[in-house]
Parts: C-alpha cells; structure tokens; sequence
C-alpha cells in the first residue's frame, strides 16, 4: 500500500479583525487539518483564552483598551511537526456618545441657543 508522509497540520486564523469597545470579545473559527496522527498540542502566544481545546473555535478576551494587538497559534501534530499563523486585531475606541437636549424643556438655560 501506498504511505502518506507526515505533513504539517494546517490551518488559518483568517485576516485581521475589527471590534469596538466595549466589546472585547472575539470568536475566530479555525479549522486544524492534520491527515496523519492527529493534533498533540495547541500553543497560544497572547491574550486570555476562554474556549479552545477540542473545538474549531477560539474565544478571545482583549484588553479593554484600543490598540493593535497580535495574536499567534502553533499547532503541533503527533509526528512533532508544526504550523503556526498570527492574526492582528484592531480594538477601536467605543464612538463618543452626543449629548443632546431639547429646547422645548431646557431652552430657558440656554437662551441664545434657542432663538
């Protein structure tokens, strides 16, 4: 019979990705394709995990702060081989709430806005 040689797992994490504040989760979804033995172990380089083991998806919790932050998973098969990919994510600020009010009730405090 024909021997298939061990190959790297493969996979990909996607392009970067874009959330707001105060939203400072994200799900990607990941797909680990290893044609011989199986995954060993997952190494995760950044960020708090909340779900990952035995799925094909990741939760991330980020910082609730905005920045640029990078993120990177090596995926180890059986035979020892190894794959890895990084994903940025881009956390914006939350957009600046306007603060409105109505001269019907509160024009007298502001007469000249008013007129």
């Amino acid at each position: 019979g024909v021997v298939e040689a061990p190959a790297a797992p493969s996979f990909d994490l996607g392009d970067d990705k874009i959330i707001t504040l105060p939203n400072n989760q994200i799900t990607l979804n990941v797909n680990v394709i290893d044609t011989v033995g199986g995954v060993d172990k997952y190494i995760w380089n950044g960020g708090s995990l909340v779900n990952f083991e035995g799925t094909n998806t990741i939760t991330l919790i980020l910082p609730k702060i905005s920045g640029n932050y990078d993120y990177c998973l090596t995926v180890i098969d059986t035979e020892g081989l190894s794959s890895s990919d990084c994903i940025k994510i881009i956390v914006k600020e939350a957009p600046k709430s306007k603060i409105t009010f109505s001269c019907k009730y509160f024009g007298w405090l502001f007469p000249n806005l008013c007129k």
